[in-house]
């Protein structure tokens, strides 16, 4: 009966109802449609992290971690097929991919020019299915697929006037201080998602290995995951596995950018988040409080016919939350739509430092439309409770008196 009641009493101000419900609805809508689009954005930056250069997560030996921003060269491990085979077989492990990340300078085919690099050994086989979205990268050109050959970052390409086919050398240091070089041929130019990438250059591993003069030797392993796996669960089955000689680290811990900007997305909406419900519940308790005061006489009687003074405060706690609710389902109504709309194609964008286009494709999650209707409902009650406080409170006599 109350629910009945409230219904007929909303609806008897339906320009007043309108105005609140619309209210609701243009905040609800309009934080959903930023939550969808962050939500596309930051699977595409956690993609192109996970799935691009990092992996997932990534094996070291102990100690190895404590000046990798050096690129070391120690401590190494032993290409080992039982070891990654035994990585591999991990529950959600999908593909592992051997490595050696060293730097050094890469001379053009001439020798006239010189350029430092960020050089990467792998794979290239294992590679692309640990770094799926890397193969995507290629400008210009094919991915590597035999002994001597090699993609170098497009940046670095134009530096030092190379493309593909083109023989360039590559020189470093090998773990004594000893210069060493190695020819390989550039098959593929990259496009670079990152600031770091424009200067990579990845080569096999047998050239990695002859120009370091770490012959069988390896000092990385990137791990690829099947999705919807919990990194940080599968990190943990691996150090468990492995035991004390070596570390897991998940994208999170090797790229913190990553996680720092995804949580400062995240804190910047709650604010919003914020800002909009105190504003838009502010006009809930105003509406409440209109309502009170041109219904006193109304309320009296309700009063003199015998409701109860809770009866009152639930009715009108009841016409905040309908209001709520209203406002809630064609707010998220029109939000979702939208971000559908956009979902539906994607919408590409250059992020800072990349040289290529990604697309993000904006979505929602059950979990977020079911919190917000419970965030605004609640505040809407909670901005409602004064209002029917009050209504509650009338003294029937005076209410029926009052003009």
């Amino acid at each position: 009966m109350l629910i009945r009641l409230a219904l007929r009493n909303l609806a008897r101000n339906r320009r007043r109802t309108l105005l609140t419900v619309l209210a609701i609805a243009v905040g609800v809508g309009a934080l959903t449609g930023v939550r969808g689009f962050l939500n596309g954005l930051q699977g595409s930056l956690i993609r192109g992290v996970s799935e691009g250069g990092t992996g997932a997560l990534q094996l070291h030996r102990t100690g190895f971690m404590a000046s990798r921003d050096g690129l070391p060269l120690s401590p190494s491990a032993a290409l080992d097929e039982g070891l990654l085979a035994k990585i591999g077989a991990v529950p959600g492990v999908r593909a592992v991919s051997p490595r050696i990340p060293f730097a050094g300078l890469v001379a053009d085919p001439s020798g006239d020019k010189s350029a430092l690099a960020i050089l990467q050994g792998i794979d290239p086989g294992r590679e692309g299915e640990v770094s799926r979205q890397r193969r995507e990268l290629v400008d210009v050109g094919a991915w590597p697929a035999r002994p001597g050959e090699a993609a170098m970052g497009s940046e670095l390409a134009q530096a030092l006037g190379v493309k593909p086919g083109d023989k360039v050398a590559v020189l470093s240091n090998d773990r004594d201080g000893v210069l060493n070089g190695v020819e390989v041929t550039v098959t593929a130019t990259l496009l670079a998602p990152t600031m770091a990438e424009k200067k990579l250059l990845v080569l096999p591993l047998p050239q990695a290995q002859e120009v370091l003069r770490m012959d069988g030797q390896i000092t990385e392993i990137a791990v690829g995951l099947h999705d919807g796996v919990d990194v940080d669960d599968v990190a943990a089955r691996l150090r468990a596995l492995l035991g004390p000689d070596w570390e897991a680290h998940t994208w999170k811990q090797l790229m913190p950018f990553a996680d720092d900007a995804r949580r400062t997305q995240d804190a910047a909406l709650s604010i919003v988040t914020v800002a909009f419900l105190f504003i838009v519940l502010m006009g809930v308790a105003n509406t409440l409080l209109m309502n009170v005061l041109e219904r006193t006489r109304e309320i009296g009687t309700l009063l003199a016919l015998g409701m109860k003074r809770a009866a009152v405060l639930r009715l009108f706690l009841l016409e905040g939350a309908l209001t709520a609710v209203a406002g809630v389902v064609v707010g998220s109504g029109v939000g979702a739509t939208v971000v559908w709309a956009l979902a539906r194609d994607g919408v590409m964008l250059r992020t800072p430092g990349s040289s290529r286009l990604q697309l993000i494709v904006p979505f929602l999650t059950p979990q977020f439309s079911l919190a917000l209707l419970g965030i605004v409902v609640v505040g809407a009650v909670g901005a409602s409770f004064l209002p029917s406080f009050r209504a509650s409170r009338l003294d029937p006599v005076a209410a029926l008196t009052d003009r």
